[in-house]
């Protein structure tokens, strides 16, 4: 009977010990308790979800995440300082008050919210990234609905028990809404969780046996090694901590640094890229000397956050890692020699470059250095040649073979990666049918771009092309291929490798031109090079001259892009914006323009220096001037109606003539126009603006509706139909196209045209 007391206390022991373990680990009953995932009448985007604390006392919920609630089906991170009182619900929406059918504040609002209509499913984790609720099952929402079915009315889905139904009843919406939904409101119906109490076995007492209190037995002495079955494990503090969150590259990047500034501290910037809050907690920013600063705080989607080091980062070169609260490093950045009062920057190709302007916590702003040469390194320069520069430590950096303005503006990269200016002669940039000698000097840190109508270098588009960078020697130093070019982009040598950017590539870069010789100036572009010497002396930035400032007025007769993201046209003049910064124009539109008068390849342009320059104050009736082919020339930049035989097609360019006159047609990307269907004699009766491009007069439709076929060749033969149809407000034919051809005499052919497909698809 002793032994069997014994084991009764021993097994109520055993028994109540985890119960009371449990219930002090457990986390806070925090739950999903309502989630719109259909929008609203107003806007699809119109998301929200809300949480409901169900114990009785605040529960802080700073750095918990939702899983699954955020673009791209990625996590959602409560920032700092979210507290959920008891008893009461948590809203977080993508959008705020006044923006949404809510007429209840949100306690959160972030743009990243993002709830999936075909696959959703959320995980809620607290801070310590343990699972505390889960939402779905990655397929089709469990209750709720949406106006794309067919509803009437955009309802929520609300939590009742295990189970999610679609909810019927409507507060807390702006007047009129007859959305469904109860946000803000605890509605909820969540059973208390079942615990299962396991009662001790203990044997009755006999009452006619005396009660015998249990004898304390001691154990005996066992020896360590006699322990064979059985093996005593201390819990291990560590096994039970939780890991801290891990990053990828690329989640927070470095973006702007200064290690020697004209006042004040050494400063790092960095950047949050994506639509989501990152909580900075545990982050850190180190340099290769092993000083660190500790990052706090939250940062949100796209914004920028600095902190300073005190005579830490050294100005000669130094390497800069961003540590996540794992320790891993998710970016790093190798600092050159940055100059007094300089920063290393990101431009808008992803790569580092030195620039003037420090912008802290600011968008950057790229303007490169003046790059000096001292009189007495001059002097030295023409006594010994060759004896003031190191050996050239070139590389290959970006290649852009397929511009959307002009096939001459290709061009090839070259960069000093070395920190003391590089001899050029006799280095030979080439493909596999043409190479360029160099010569002069380049720069420490310097770029040098090579243009096409100077190393008459055609980089292939449509197949593989080979470039490479040859030293005196004749070794091969670097090179790069591509097996097709993207239209407008650039492909450049990153920190992983070659890549096409998603960005779009300017036209006019920022790192040193090469000059252009004048037309006939240089025969010989195998054996001749462009010293890069005398523009190492200029800023490679181009700068405004405020004087030369004039305003213009005119009707647009071409909108952006229908020619190149960067150009436009009003009658008689190209307009021009470096980043495409235009206002929203359509044909028609009279325009007030200010900027700097300038040319390209013999065509005036008038620089714009951002949209805030294009003043829309009236619209006007669009007409195109009649005119022969050879008097093209003398309607540059306007709006004009020609006519002639097709004598010529190549690919996305045509020519026409009359009269022994000839014009160059040219389908632009941006109109989506091929003459791969025209047959050679045919007719055309074209609509365009005159461009010139090197003495080059072209001829530029800006649709399918400025071409007609008015008298086709069938089988040898020519038939006609002239056409004469009424002009619309943009001055295109109304009605043109194929009707033209369509409508000729019996037996002529209908020519049907095939729009360019996009190289990306």
């Amino acid at each position: 009977m002793k032994r069997k007391l014994i084991i009764g206390w021993i097994v109520a022991l055993l028994f109540g010990l985890p119960l009371r373990a449990a219930a002090e680990t457990s986390p806070p009953r925090i739950i999903v308790s309502e989630v719109n995932w259909a929008g609203s009448a107003t806007s699809n985007a119109d998301e929200w979800l809300e949480l409901t604390n169900l114990e009785e006392e605040a529960i802080d919920l700073s750095g918990w995440s939702i899983e699954g609630a955020a673009t791209s089906n990625t996590a959602l991170t409560l920032p700092s300082g979210a507290i959920i009182q008891p008893q009461a619900t948590y809203l977080i929406s993508n959008y705020a008050e006044d923006q949404s059918t809510l007429a209840r504040t949100p306690d959160f609002v972030t743009t990243a919210v993002a709830l999936s209509n075909s696959g959703l499913r959320l995980v809620l984790r607290n801070n310590t990234s343990a699972e505390v609720d889960t939402v779905g099952d990655g397929s089709l929402p469990p209750a709720g609905n949406s106006l794309a079915i067919g509803n009437t009315s955009v309802a929520s889905m609300i939590r009742s028990g295990d189970e999610w139904v679609s909810a019927t009843t409507s507060v807390n919406f702006d007047d009129g809404v007859t959305q469904l939904g109860t946000p803000g409101i605890v509605d909820v119906m969540v059973p208390e969780p079942a615990v299962e109490i396991v009662e001790p076995i203990v044997e009755p007492v006999v009452e006619d046996e005396p009660v015998i209190a249990p004898e304390v037995v001691e154990p005996e002495a066992i020896e360590p090694e006699t322990i064979v079955d059985e093996q005593v494990i201390e819990p291990d503090e560590e096994q039970n901590a939780v890991a801290p969150p891990t990053y990828s590259l690329g989640e927070l990047i470095l973006n702007e640094i200064v290690s020697d500034p004209n006042e004040g501290n050494e400063w790092v910037e960095i950047y949050n890229p994506f639509d989501n809050v990152i909580p900075l907690e545990g982050w850190s920013i180190r340099e290769a000397g092993g000083s660190s600063v500790s990052l706090g705080g939250l940062l949100g989607e796209q914004q920028y956050g600095s902190v300073e080091f005190s005579n830490r980062l050294n100005n000669d070169g130094d390497t800069i890692l961003l540590l996540d609260p794992s320790g891993n490093v998710v970016d790093q950045v190798t600092l050159p020699k940055i100059g007094k009062g300089n920063s290393l920057a990101r431009d808008v190709e992803d790569l580092f470059v030195i620039t003037i302007i420090p912008t802290r916590d600011e968008e950057n702003l790229i303007v490169e250095p003046v790059v000096e040469v001292k009189k007495a390194e001059k002097n030295i320069e023409e006594k010994k040649g060759r004896e003031v520069c190191a050996a050239a430590d070139l590389r290959l950096i970006k290649l852009f073979p397929d511009p959307t303005d002009d096939e001459d503006n290709e061009s090839v990269t070259i960069e000093n990666a070395g920190d003391t200016i590089a001899c050029l002669d006799n280095w030979i940039v080439r493909d596999a049918s043409k190479s360029y000698k160099l010569s002069g000097t380049l720069g420490a840190h310097l770029r040098l771009e090579l243009p096409r109508t100077v190393t008459k270098i055609a980089l292939n588009n449509t197949s593989a092309e080979t470039v490479e960078l040859v030293d005196p020697n004749g070794e091969v130093v670097d090179q790069t291929s591509y097996d097709q070019a993207i239209e407008g982009a650039i492909y450049a040598k990153t920190d992983a490798g070659w890549a096409w950017p998603e960005l779009p590539a300017p036209l006019e870069q920022t790192d040193v031109q090469c000059p252009e010789f004048e037309n006939g100036s240089s025969t010989n572009t195998e054996t001749t090079g462009a010293s890069a010497t005398s523009v190492a002396n200029t800023t490679s930035k181009k700068k405004i001259n405020t004087k030369s400032q004039q305003s213009i007025e005119g009707v647009v007769i071409a909108t952006p892009g229908t020619f190149g993201e960067q150009i436009m046209y009003i009658d008689g003049l190209q307009l021009y914006q470096y980043s495409g910064d235009f206002p929203v124009l359509e044909v028609g539109d009279v325009v007030k323009a200010s900027g700097v008068p300038s040319k390209s390849h013999g065509e005036s342009r008038l620089k714009l220096a951002s949209a805030d320059t294009v003043v829309i104050i009236g619209s006007a009736v669009v007409e195109a001037a009649t005119i022969t082919i050879d008097a093209a020339g003398d309607y540059v930049g306007h709006l004009v109606q020609t006519r002639g035989i097709v004598s010529r097609r190549n690919g996305d360019r045509l020519t026409i003539e009359a009269e022994g006159a000839s014009l160059t047609v040219i389908a632009k990307s941006g109109t989506d126009l091929s003459f791969t269907a025209i047959p050679i004699g045919a007719t055309l009766s074209v609509v365009g603006v005159i461009s010139l491009y090197d003495q080059s007069v072209r001829l530029l439709p800006r649709g399918e509706t400025d071409i007609e076929v008015v008298e086709a060749a069938v089988n040898g033969a020519i038939t006609s139909s002239m056409i004469d149809e009424p002009r619309g407000l943009d001055g295109r034919t109304v009605g043109l196209g194929l009707a033209g051809a369509t409508t000729t005499a019996v037996g002529a052919r209908a020519w049907w045209w095939r729009r360019k497909k996009k190289k990306s698809s």
